[in-house]
Formats: C-alpha cells, structure tokens, sequence
C-alpha cells in the first residue's frame, strides 16, 4: 500500500494520470454517497457510464502505446533492467564503462536460469588503455575544471580501476552460471552512444550525457518486430555501429 500510495504522489506531483486518479476517485466516491441516500441510484449509473466509457478509451490508448513504435524511458533502470532477465539468446552493451554491472550481472543470471540455452553476452567499454575513458571520467567527475582529463593522471587511474571492477563484478557474479558466454570488448574510439540489446530484437539506446552518468538519462526502445520503416531504418544503423566497433575493438573472453 505504501509503495502504491508514493507512485501515486510521484505521479500527481509530475502531472501525471491526474485524469485517471479523478475517475477513479469518483467511482469510489458514487457507491458510498448512494449508501447513505445523497446520490439516487439512477445518477449514479448515468455518471458511472461515462466514466466507464473513459477508462474503456484510456485502457485502448494505452494498448496503443504499449504496442507503439518507439518507447521513451525516463532513465536506464526498471523496465530496462527487466528486459536484461528476460534475454533468451543474447544481449549486448555498449557505453563508455557500467556503472551498474551488479546489477546487471544478477538480471543475466536470472535470464540463464529461465532458459537452458547458452547466453551470449557482450559488454563493450571504452579501453582503459586508451584516452577516452580518462577524458569520460574528467566530463562526469570533473565538470567545470579547464582541462586535459585525458593526461590527468588521476583520471586516468580512477577509469582503469572502474574498468576492473565492473570485470571483477561481471566474473564474480555470473561465476556460477553455466549457461552464460560472457565476452568484454575494449573500444578506443570516441563514444557517443549508449546500446543495450537484448536477443538482437530490442535495441535500447541514447546519448551519453555531458556532466552524468548513462543509466541517469533518458532513453529510447525500438522493437526489431516494429513494420514502421523509420523504426527498421533507425534499428539498421545501431547494428551497423556495433558492428564497426566490433571490428575496431579488443576482445576477451571471461
């Protein structure tokens, strides 16, 4: 009930669903009034029909949104985590390092356990090696600082160490898991983009934001099952990135 009652305030605080919450208030709201003879029976069922009709058309809308082509989350948590424990094949991630590879380590054991196939797994990180890591490190942790972060010797060793730790965490984690093919590819090129993908059907993805982590943006979900040509369009050229990177990059496997 409590966690009921806070999503509730969240979204009238946000503006949201305020319509919905109304509806609902007054069909609760009619019943009891009648009980205690200020409403009549009969208006009640005239202003409880138009309140069906309502949420009839509200439940329609949400089918078609639900079954839309592009979905917007509000960050890379919750339904996007979910996604990860219900891979059946494969699943891939591209960002600049994961932040959140606990997490996303117990959501691909889930995934293993539902299924007794092997999952593929293929996490790409910017290559501790390289400048690019150190440089994303500097833009998140250091905002505002005039300079260099890719020479900064602090950002340097910081991003090898976050580096190793999501492996470690990854290793540790799935160590038990038998079904799982767990790959890290080290990329050196500039990132730009952060791309989850889960069985090749479901493409994740948005921008790296300047001065935060990924997982605290927005982003978008296409679905390969989506006929709108603009989606299939869109679907192709995340495919065509990963695979150039998957070329470009440095490959080892747990």
């Amino acid at each position: 009930m409590k966690r009921i009652l806070s999503q509730i305030w969240k979204d009238l605080s946000h503006g949201k669903h305020i319509i919905d919450y109304v509806l609902i208030l007054v069909a609760f709201v009619l019943p009891v009034l009648n009980i205690f003879k200020l409403v009549s029976t009969e208006r009640i069922i005239w202003a409880t029909l138009p309140i069906l009709g309502l949420l009839a058309a509200k439940a329609v809308s949400n089918t078609w949104r639900e079954t839309g082509e592009i979905r917007i989350h509000e960050n890379w948590t919750g339904e996007v985590y979910e996604a990860f424990a219900k891979a059946r094949k494969s699943i891939v991630v591209l960002t600049s390092w994961v932040i959140d590879a606990a997490t996303l380590a117990d959501k691909i054991s889930t995934a293993c356990e539902k299924t007794n196939k092997t999952l593929d797994v293929d996490i790409y990180m910017l290559d501790p090696g390289k400048p690019f890591g150190a440089q994303r490190y500097g833009e998140i942790h250091e905002a505002g600082k005039d300079q260099d972060w890719y020479q900064d010797p602090h950002c340097k060793d910081w991003y090898r160490t976050t580096f190793e730790t999501a492996v470690k965490t990854f290793k540790h984690r799935l160590n038990k898991t038998k079904n799982v093919r767990l790959k890290f590819r080290m990329y050196a090129t500039m990132p730009h983009v952060k791309i989850c993908v889960i069985d090749d059907e479901t493409f994740f993805f948005s921008w790296l934001p300047a001065d935060e982590a990924s997982t605290k943006n927005a982003c978008f979900e296409l679905s390969d099952k989506s006929a709108d040509d603009d989606v299939r369009y869109a679907i192709g050229k995340l495919r065509e990135h990963l695979k150039a990177l998957s070329g470009q990059s440095t490959t080892f496997e747990s």
